[in-house]
């Protein structure tokens, strides 16, 4: 099993991702190897896909797309100069003049750069595709793949409605090549309300749990055959 998911925004001991809960299930005999990067692209993941695959698991949750689909106010090397300190010695002067100025006019600078993601739909396609036909011929794992869930208006109102629709391109992308290779295909859409992903990106401790119960039953129909 591979995957990892930031925690649910509550409190220790209920803080656990789907992962964690399906690690606590007494009645799996699976461990989880968590190898997920926060804010990373189809590009990102592809560049490092030597580590996924010298893990051989038996499954790979995947879960990507909301990163690469999203209209941004900011290029993504903006966006890395001004989150990773490691980058650069500007670090403090970018991240103030990123959170304090360039956030407060989010949406007219998503506007201005034309609406675009950091990820086109054609790389994006082009990438996931690349990982997945990568795990298929090297792996004798099942792939599950989970959608981008559906942006709440609060997001919206903040990087415009054109991710709204980016969102349903790039899950279509996903189901589509998803299936080509007979994985599974996941719709969160249809499991989670908006209160499962209050800030419209990460789930909630509910969210967590219901994505550990459908992941658990998908996986234990599938170890029947």
């Amino acid at each position: 099993m591979l995957r990892l998911e930031v925690r649910p925004p509550v409190e220790i001991p209920n803080n656990k991702n789907y992962t964690q809960l399906l690690r606590d299930n007494s009645d799996n005999n699976f461990d989880i190897v968590n190898l997920g990067y926060g804010a990373s692209t189809v590009k990102d993941i592809y560049g490092t896909i030597d580590s996924f695959i010298r893990e051989f698991p038996d499954y790979y949750i995947i879960n990507l797309g909301v990163v690469d689909a999203s209209t941004r106010e900011v290029p993504l090397w903006f966006y890395r100069l001004a989150t990773k300190k490691s980058l650069n010695p500007f670090y403090v002067f970018n991240a103030l003049f990123y959170r304090n100025i360039l956030s407060k006019f989010r949406r007219s600078l998503v506007n201005l750069r034309g609406r675009r993601s950091w990820i086109s739909q054609k790389r994006f396609g082009k990438y996931f595709e690349l990982i997945i036909k990568s795990l298929v011929k090297e792996t004798n794992a099942k792939i599950i793949v989970l959608s981008i869930m559906k942006l709440t208006n609060g997001v919206e109102k903040a990087v415009a409605q054109e991710s709204f629709r980016k969102q349903r391109i790039y899950n279509l992308i996903m189901k589509e090549i998803t299936n080509h290779y007979t994985q599974i295909f996941l719709d969160t859409n249809k499991i989670l309300v908006s209160t499962d992903y209050p800030d419209g990106v990460h789930f909630s401790e509910a969210g967590h749990k219901k994505i550990a119960e459908k992941l658990q039953s998908i996986i234990s129909q599938n170890e029947k055959y």
